[in-house]
């Protein structure tokens, strides 16, 4: 390595060998700063920061992606499994572990770990044992946390104590490397380290305003406590918890009061939780505003104070301050709003408990409808922002002009917050109030202008985003007679929501999510049974739409916005009625009520998402109908070969081998061409057999069709790395890896009114499952990505399966469907009357036979499909190997 180099690799040298992202005190010295002038945009150090304060805020997908694009940077400069290498793992790792992705995470610390032990500094070595706790932690193995933070205390603590040396002391920062006006001078001790040959590595050295190896090991071993108190209080440890956070509090105060704030924010809302728990009230109120303080000094107006507000929302409810508590809520919402992840509805209960409690009215409906949006599952946040993510790279227009608004939501969020910081200060500064406001009045119009960009380019692009709709701006779009649920639920109860244009009905429900989820387990599982579990699908019904039962009886039609679970059943499969006319064991459910064949009961992924439907012009396109099926799996054989086109790690044989074996669907060809027929379409509209590749896709012009149907495999996420998004599989192709993937789909250009996923479990559980050809992932959910997917590529409805579908009894409903989707019926209305005419007969009116199926989005809009045949009812279709009840 030369002694002479940029000063953007002198850059990457400071933080990437110095470790010291999680605990840095603050920015470089100003000489620095200019020397760098210009530098840190775009470089190893520019995205390490970005990585670090992205992960302080809790944008894990954003500070993934910085991770990565860091690592691979700095593996240009530094040697390979040399420790800069090491520890941009370690941090990618714990990133992993705070998004749910353990698996990979597992990996990633296996090697960082091992490796850090043998050659890293005692603060690398101590770092790299706290992460792996807080991982252990995230998984809930509160037990091997508290013992894995331990031995990181043993290890660090002989240092501080004076017992031991302090490692990685010796070597004074001026002896690193020297920045100069011209660039950085490496001396060779550095460049040896840089290369892997040298005994140590620079995580010792120390720049002005950096925090000194000893002050670290303070940090590193004040977080070992934190975990380790987070331990014993999630499992009721005889560890002593109130001694270890002040054990943690007492080490950070030898250190500078900026350091590790979101440190300090979550050792006072832990003591908070703690001292609500042993009934010391006052304590805990005390406690909870000061998180809320510490919050508001790294990331005012961030997600964080967000979190933190509505455990001081809590808390001051519990002291009887609900005026104190409303206001608590009031300002996390304002903040959630923006933008951001949502978050579980056991963080916003106890308001809705209040909203219930008050005198309800125009402000409190208000109030609940902008609430309800905050509550979203992390499964679906996490599809969506790796979705972002994939339409903002690139060099389109549409991709610059998300970038743009992505940077606009920013700029408006940071003077947001800073004016909210200026005027909650007791001495406000005048100037620098007004100073802000128009720095923001400033942002808010570039925002404007930005979103009217991204209108042009990526019009659906808020079906990825999901961003808040007002209630007005909603009734506005709803039609008479039209009703609305939204379900929401949580591990101590859950709420619903209807909305019609001139009424909300909000109830807190007593049904929990693992209720739920036992409720439909016994659903599922019954569909393969030939006595069908009627009373599970009825107390479905009853604990979800039971307490709002007068608006959904008099509703035309319903669009129901499930949560969690219940997004893995086919809505309709409930039970609206009494069964009076059923007798237990019997095999005839024709006199079942079943909601779907009653009702015209549509799905919808969200409030906004069915919002920005309503709004969407009718398709254009000149084709009726296309159709894709009889994939060929690639076999094992091919196994490396994917694995390589897919650049992932050898670890995913294992996985492509599932995928390659998966079995073939050769009746499939004969049920797109016939349906092709009665569409009155021309067969070279359909891609069949080893022409159906997700290359071929890609590039064939998909906006000419009014129809898509995809009669193939849906799979769920595997992993991180193998498969992180649902997709459906295909033939393999000289180009292709034989799976066309959600970020490939919103890639897609569409003018659908209908895309029909006449597939093997596409809505199905998972991994879990024996039932579906899922392999991992909570299915549901992952089914709302691939479906927003579609949303965003321009189609209007999709239908999906949620079980092995039976072939014969399929066909007849795919072509009552179609023939009412020609005769002028909406898809909601289409559908109904498809399922009853085969729920109504004896032989077929097991849900197995007709109920699979959900039409998501906005099912209630009248789709041209011209010229189908109204006859087309002969058609029969085998494609064999299906069980039958």
């Amino acid at each position: 390595m030369s002694h002479r180099q940029s000063r953007f690799l002198a850059l990457a040298v400071v933080l990437g060998l110095s470790g010291c992202a999680e605990v840095a005190s603050g920015p470089f010295t100003p000489q620095a700063d200019e020397a760098v002038a210009g530098a840190e945009r775009g470089s190893v150090l520019g995205l390490q920061r970005e990585a670090y304060t992205a992960n302080a805020l809790m944008d894990f997908e954003e500070a993934e992606s910085r991770y990565r694009e860091s690592a691979i940077r700095s593996g240009d400069a530094f040697s390979r499994g040399g420790i800069a290498q090491l520890e941009q793992e370690l941090y990618l790792a714990l990133n992993k572990s705070n998004l749910g992705e353990f698996e990979p995470a597992e990996a990633l610390f296996a090697r960082s770990l091992r490796e850090i032990e043998r050659k890293g500094s005692l603060v690398s070595r101590v770092k790299a044992r706290v992460f792996y706790a807080q991982h252990l932690l995230n998984q809930g193995r509160a037990a091997d946390a508290i013992g894995e933070a331990d031995g990181a205390v043993a290890l660090g603590m002989p240092a501080l104590t004076g017992t031991a040396p302090a490692e990685g002391q010796t070597m004074p920062f001026e002896d690193a490397f020297i920045i100069e006006a011209g660039g950085v001078e490496i001396p060779e001790t550095t460049s040896r380290m840089l290369r892997g040959d040298g005994s140590g590595d620079l995580s010792g050295a120390v720049s002005t305003g950096r925090l000194s190896p000893t002050e670290q090991l303070r940090v590193l071993i004040a977080q070992s406590h934190y975990v380790a108190a987070a331990g014993a209080l999630a499992t009721t440890s005889d560890l002593d918890a109130p001694a270890r956070l002040a054990e943690a509090r007492m080490l950070l105060d030898e250190v500078p009061s900026g350091t590790a704030l979101w440190l300090r924010a979550e050792i006072a809302r832990l003591a908070a939780d703690h001292a609500l728990a042993s009934g010391e009230i006052g304590v805990s109120v005390e406690e909870s505003d000061r998180a809320v303080r510490i919050a508001r000094r790294f990331g005012a107006g961030e997600r964080p104070e967000a979190l933190l507000r509505m455990q001081q929302g809590r808390i001051r409810l519990e002291a009887g301050d609900e005026p104190g508590a409303f206001s608590s809520y009031e300002r996390a919402l304002d903040i959630l709003s923006r933008g951001g992840r949502g978050v579980s509805l056991d963080a916003l209960s106890p308001y809705f408990g209040l909203l219930e409690r008050n005198t309800p009215g125009p402000e409190a409906e208000k109030a609940a409808f902008r609430a309800l949006q905050q509550l979203r599952n992390p499964v679906t946040s996490g599809t969506l922002a790796r979705l972002a993510a994939r339409l903002s790279a690139g060099d389109s227009a549409a991709a610059q002009a998300i970038r743009d608004l992505q940077d606009a939501e920013r700029a408006v969020n940071r003077e947001a917050a800073l004016l909210d910081r200026l005027t909650a200060q007791p001495e406000q500064h005048v100037s620098a109030i007004r100073l802000t406001r128009a720095r923001l009045a400033e942002a808010e119009a570039a925002q404007a202008a930005a979103q009217a960009a991204v209108a042009s380019s990526a019009p659906n692009y808020a079906q990825i985003i999901d961003s808040s709709v007002t209630l007005e701006d909603f009734r506005a779009r709803l039609r008479p007679g039209e009703l609305f649920v939204q379900l929401r639920l949580g591990q101590t109860g859950g709420v619903v929501m209807g909305v019609t244009t001139d009424t909300i009905a909000l109830r807190q429900i007593e049904l929990t999510e693992p209720e739920a989820e036992a409720l439909v387990d016994r659903v599922r599982e019954s569909v393969y049974n030939p006595f069908f579990d009627v009373e599970a699908a009825r107390a479905l019904y009853v604990a979800i739409f039971g307490p709002i039962d007068e608006v959904v009886r008099n509703a035309t039609s319903v669009v129901f916005a499930p949560d969690g679970p219940l997004l893995s059943i086919p809505a309709g499969l409930m039970i609206s009625d009494e069964p009076t006319g059923y007798t237990g064991q019997s095999l005839d459910y024709s006199s079942v009520p079943w909601f779907g064949t009653e009702s015209a009961v549509s799905v919808s992924l969200s409030l906004a998402s069915f919002h920005h439907l309503r709004g969407a012009a009718p398709s254009a396109a000149a084709r009726p109908f296309r159709g894709f099926g009889d994939f060929v799996p690639f076999g094992q054989a091919a196994v490396g070969l994917v694995r390589g086109r897919r650049d992932a790690p050898d670890v995913c044989d294992d996985v492509f081998g599932q995928l390659g074996q998966l079995s073939p669907l050769p009746g499939t060809a004969q049920e797109v061409r016939s349906l092709s027929q009665i569409a009155g379409a021309s067969s070279d509209a359909n891609l069949l057999g080893e022409q159906f590749t997700d290359a071929a896709l890609r590039q064939t012009d998909l906006s000419d069709a009014r129809v898509l149907h995809f009669a193939t495999h849906g799979l769920l996420p595997i992993s991180a790395d193998c498969l992180p998004e649902p997709s459906l599989a295909t033939s393999l192709g000289p180009d292709g890896d034989g799976l066309l993937e959600a970020s490939e789909i919103v890639e897609l250009a569409l003018d659908a009114d209908l895309v029909v996923l006449s597939a093997c479990d596409t809505g199905g559980r998972g991994a879990g499952s024996a039932l579906g050809t899922g392999f991992r992932g909570a299915g549901g959910e992952a089914l709302s990505g691939l479906v927003r997917a579609f949303f965003y590529a321009g189609a209007r409805n999709v239908v999906a399966s949620h079980w092995l579908v039976p072939d014969a009894e399929t066909v007849q409903l795919m072509e009552r469907l179609y023939t009412g989707l020609a005769s002028g019926e909406s898809p909601s209305s289409a559908i109904r009357d498809a399922r009853r005419s085969l729920a109504r007969e004896p032989a077929t009116s097991h849900p197995f036979y007709w109920a699979a199926f959900s039409v998501i989005g906005d099912a209630a809009r009248q789709s041209r499909i011209a010229g189908l045949p109204q006859a087309a009812r002969a058609h029969r279709i085998a494609r064999g190997g299906v069980p039958t009840p």
